[in-house]
């Protein structure tokens, strides 16, 4: 399985790479846990950008999960990244570990791109995830599919 996640609402002030979720931000966060905890989620890693807001949402996940070891920063998953880095790694990743799933806590317009990437003619990049949002992706034998979603507050 893989989970794209959109990290919680940011403040709207200040340098990109330093804007803090707001307390909006992390009550979606908390949400969404409760939403992975009910899927029986248990991502073997979490990957995500640099910028604050993304450190803040996946430390908000591992915590809320109970895998604190489990979160890294990842170059190439920040807004405007091309996606064919992190193709590389997803496919890497699964290759070497095909029992186990990923999440990656990304940002607009980042997630949706990827998404059209890894699901040909499914969405478009165009797409708009809420923030704290999820998509839930399985592989199955000839390509990914969505599987499921979450929307805070829905």
């Amino acid at each position: 399985m893989l989970y794209l996640v959109r990290h919680g609402a940011a403040a709207p002030a200040g340098s990109d790479d330093e804007r803090p979720l707001t307390s909006q931000g992390r009550s979606q966060v908390r949400e969404l846990v409760q939403c992975l905890i009910r899927s029986k989620a248990a991502p073997s890693a979490i990957w995500h950008s640099e910028k604050k807001r993304a450190v803040e949402t996946a430390e908000l996940i591992a915590s809320g999960l109970g895998l604190p070891g489990s979160r890294s920063v990842v170059a190439g998953l920040t807004p405007d990244a091309c996606p064919d880095t992190a193709l590389s790694l997803i496919e890497t990743f699964f290759i070497e570990q095909p029992s186990q799933s990923l999440m990656i806590v990304s940002h607009l317009p980042f997630l949706p791109l990827l998404a059209s990437h890894l699901m040909p003619g499914c969405c478009s990049s165009g797409m708009v995830m809420p923030t704290a949002g999820c998509w839930f992706l399985d592989h199955a034998g000839s390509g990914w599919s969505l599987e499921d979603w979450f929307v805070p507050g829905v």
